[in-house]
């Protein structure tokens, strides 16, 4: 199996500082840096990427992010694919047990994608996303956890403002303690890799102001002209109002099965 890749996080125009974090193979953003693009390519048989979106006041937001990044480090893609439900627990403990002897509350979305060359795995805690995108055409693999995504599963109809609050109250992320609540992050299993298709992990400083068909026009125009598409999607956030962090991680599946 054979990918190319690209990542971009940033501060952003309106924010002290970066609270996302990515992970890429093993690569993950230093707390202390704001902004970062990587590129790369990998012909390993399982790969692992991911995005975090930290919450908390000062630094705590950042810092429940790497916990996040951190502890992934210690999962071959090989092993997070069968264990990554004890991924969750494990680092979900870590960042409670640094809340608790710290005082502080912090927390972070988590957005993982795991390819094998039997499967794709995708799986989220939060509202950080994980699309697929193939023949033009993009799907959301992962599934929100937020007040906004619960209301529309009761059939709840919501006017404006009500779906714009309820957008940002988060039902789930990773720093929740155990006895306040039961994480049950959601995951999604999709066929064997496929040549060609693209992969999109993103916090919500994207999708907030992007639309699908925004995001795919963007990726298109940016093939074409043979730019980065971070970069061109990160552009075209901020161009549409984007007021958050803003992390995007693209993966490229350039060997594998034909669709």
């Amino acid at each position: 199996m054979k990918t190319s890749f690209e990542v971009l996080t940033i501060k952003g125009k309106y924010r002290p500082n970066n609270q996302d974090n990515f992970y890429l193979n093993g690569i993950s953003k230093k707390m202390e840096d704001d902004n970062e693009f990587l590129t790369g390519t990998s012909d390993n048989r399982y790969q692992l990427f991911a995005v975090c979106d930290g919450m908390g006041g000062e630094d705590a937001g950042e810092m429940a992010a790497a916990f996040a990044v951190d502890n992934l480090a210690n999962y071959e893609a090989k092993k997070f694919n069968r264990r990554w439900s004890k991924y969750i627990r494990e680092t979900n403990q870590k960042i409670c047990q640094y809340q608790n002897e710290n005082g502080i509350n912090m927390g972070t979305t988590f957005a993982g994608l795991c390819l094998t060359p039997y499967k794709v795995l995708g799986i989220n805690l939060g509202d950080s996303r994980v699309y697929r995108i193939r023949n033009n055409e993009i799907v959301q693999i992962t599934k929100d956890h937020n007040e906004y995504q619960s209301m529309i599963d009761a059939g709840i109809i919501m006017d404006e403002r009500t779906s714009r609050r309820a957008k940002h109250r988060l039902t789930q992320c990773l720093g929740i303690p155990e006895e306040k609540m039961v994480l049950e992050p959601y995951m999604k299993v999709l066929d064997a890799v496929v040549k060609n298709d693209i992969y999109l992990l993103c916090s919500d400083g994207l999708f907030g102001t992007l639309t699908d068909e925004r995001i795919i026009k963007i990726i298109a125009e940016s093939s074409s002209r043979n730019e980065s598409v971070c970069e061109a999607l990160v552009k075209g956030a901020e161009h549409f109002g984007s007021r958050d962090n803003i992390t995007v991680l693209v993966v490229r599946i350039n060997e594998g099965r034909t669709p």
